[in-house]
């Protein structure tokens, strides 16, 4: 009965990430998306993520736009001083 369960939530999973690969979600389903993953259990016994967690943080991933990071100025250098996690630069290195 627990694998019925299992396949059930995995194939609800399939179905959101590939809503959100073919249409993208809303700022309101992303948003209900995010707060079930930040309330869901996601890690099995050995520490892996699920296979639903999986699914569903791409589904998120996916529909995040980034286009606004392939913008760039009149001088063509692009603007990332947005981006909070490229400008920390004890999150990352700058070269």
């Amino acid at each position: 009965m627990t694998d019925l369960i299992s396949d059930v939530h995995r194939s609800l999973a399939d179905c959101v990430f590939c809503a959100s690969a073919q249409v993208g979600l809303g700022r309101a389903d992303l948003l209900l998306l995010l707060g079930r993953l930040s309330e869901e259990n996601s890690f099995a016994a050995d520490g892996a993520m699920t296979d639903v967690a999986v699914v569903l943080t791409m589904a998120a991933l996916y529909a995040i736009d980034v286009r606004i990071l392939e913008q760039e100025d009149a001088d063509g250098a692009s603007d990332t001083s947005f981006v909070l996690v490229l400008e920390d630069g004890a999150i990352l290195q700058s070269r």
